[in-house]
């Protein structure tokens, strides 16, 4: 569906319902306690944020690919969490933002020379996040990178396309 501001009030739920749909959307605003339910399919979105202590679900299972502009997941935020990284894949072109204490699983890419990737103090990722100028980790912030994410990984972006991933490949700055 075709759709211009989308907003979710605090402790309200929105569910996307059409399997292998094509959603667009000018911006996606989710106040605190918000659940998101996004059946498998292609979300484009320029601008995605997320209130604190929200859930993103993938259901029923499948791959959800998001394209946006910026992604802000607020503090306590859970997406796809316990479900499968090689379904979940955003794509991000100006900056994704995972607030303190958010989890996700799956896969961000931000493939523009200019975008930002910013991960809170107690992050976690299970998954992959590959790209931007700058990746900023904060205390405790973790990413857990396994053959799991790597075959998710092919699979989602095509053998190929962004090169071999390989633990170990990023350098820390003090």
């Amino acid at each position: 569906g075709n759709y211009g501001d989308i907003t979710v009030g605090n402790n309200a739920t929105l569910t996307f319902s059409e399997s292998n749909g094509t959603y667009y959307a000018k911006s996606l605003n989710g106040g605190s306690n918000v659940t998101i339910n996004m059946a498998p399919g292609t979300y484009y979105i320029d601008d995605m944020d997320l209130g604190s202590n929200g859930t993103i679900v993938v259901t029923p299972s499948g791959v959800v690919k998001i394209y946006a502009k910026t992604v802000d997941l607020g503090d306590n935020v859970a997406v796809n969490d316990g479900g499968d990284p090689g379904n979940l894949y955003f794509l991000v072109h100006t900056s994704l933002t995972m607030e303190n204490n958010a989890s996700m699983v799956g896969v961000a890419i931000a493939p523009d020379s200019s975008a930002n990737i910013d991960v809170g103090d107690n992050a976690t990722l299970y998954g992959a996040m590959i790209g931007g100028s700058t990746t900023t980790m904060g205390s405790n912030a973790t990413i857990t990178f396994d053959a799991t994410v790597q075959s998710a990984i092919e699979a989602l972006t095509g053998s190929g396309s962004y090169g071999s991933v390989t633990p170990g490949s990023w350098q820390e700055q003090y």
